[in-house]
This record gives structure tokens, sequence and C-alpha cells, in this order.
């Protein structure tokens, strides 16, 4: 845990975001951002990314998991040279 007072740092603000801030920190967190408008301002659009993120996949959130031992494709990757010239295919298995 780190003491209360001290500097504010990209970690804190994004754990803010995160609602993960120590509630410790709260008070300084939020003193820093009502004298850093820039901050705010660019830590609001980090909040409204997170926000987009979430309602994009929230469906996929309550899916259940991919069997892990059959993966859904596999690159194969073939080369061979012509005439001195190299040619790579790839394609998935």
């Amino acid at each position: 845990m780190r003491p209360a007072g001290r500097p504010v740092e990209e970690d804190d603000l994004h754990a803010r975001i995160d609602g993960q801030l120590p509630r410790e920190r709260i008070e300084d967190v939020e003193a820093y951002l009502a004298a850093h408008p820039e901050e705010q301002a660019r830590f609001s659009q980090y909040a409204q990314q997170r926000l987009a993120l979430r309602a994009a996949f929230s469906a996929q959130a309550s899916e259940p998991l991919r069997n892990r031992g059959s993966p859904v494709a596999v690159p194969v990757i073939r080369k061979r040279s012509v005439g001195g010239t190299t040619f790579v295919t790839i394609r998935a298995e």
C-alpha cells in the first residue's frame, strides 16, 4: 500500500477508472484531477472507451469458454523458391 499524500501517478488514474483505487487515495486523485483539467479530460475519454468496450463485448463475456485443447485455427506456413524468388503461403487449418 502506498502512503496517502504521495504524488498522483498514472496507475492511480487507471485504478480510478477501473474502480480499483484504494479509498485512502480517492481524495488525492480527485484533487489532482480538479487541478489538472487536461488530465481529467484524457481520463474521461479512457472511461468512455472502457464503457464502450464493455458494451461491445458483453455478449461474448456470457458465452462459455472454448475448449482450449482444440484451437480454432492453426497457421501453416509453406516456403518455396522458384528461379531465385521465394514464395510464402500461409493458410489456416
